[in-house]
């Protein structure tokens, strides 16, 4: 970790810039948009991957390079494309969706608590039929107009 001098300002008034970025199933944008254009990754995508999935990580000592976290043996640049290339691959893209339990793939969802309302509450579906899946769903305490 890298390692920070002290200072001696109030964290109030320090102006602190925070950006967003895309992180998705094929990691950075960089590696998304390389699988989207060729199919392929390159091989600083392929260490890009390696690295955010924890299969790699940088060490400065004993020698300075990728090291390969579950053997713990330095691994030479030119190596991690034919090393780690089809593992990343195995590891990024689109997934069936399953039941982890935490959410249940029929879109039921054991997260859902109970809420009081103190008047009726409507709201607009895209279809008729969406309206009658909604009062199926809870018949007694759903209408739909």
């Amino acid at each position: 970790a890298p390692e920070w001098d002290d200072l001696d300002v109030d964290p109030a008034d320090l102006v602190v810039i925070v950006g967003g970025a895309e992180l998705g199933p094929y990691g950075s944008s960089r590696t998304r948009f390389a699988m989207e254009v060729s199919g392929e990754l390159s091989a600083a995508g392929v260490l890009e991957l390696a690295w955010t999935t924890g299969m790699v990580k940088w060490e400065d000592d004993p020698k300075a390079g990728w090291y390969d976290t579950e053997t713990g043996e330095l691994v030479p640049e030119c190596e991690i494309v034919e090393r780690y290339h089809d593992a990343v691959v195995e590891r990024c893209g689109i997934r069936e969706f399953v039941d982890d339990g935490a959410i249940d793939p029929d879109h039921a969802s054991p997260l859902l608590v109970s809420v009081f309302l103190d008047k009726d509450f409507t709201f607009v579906v895209s279809s008729e039929a969406d309206a009658r899946a909604f009062v199926q769903f809870d018949p007694e305490h759903t209408v739909a107009r």
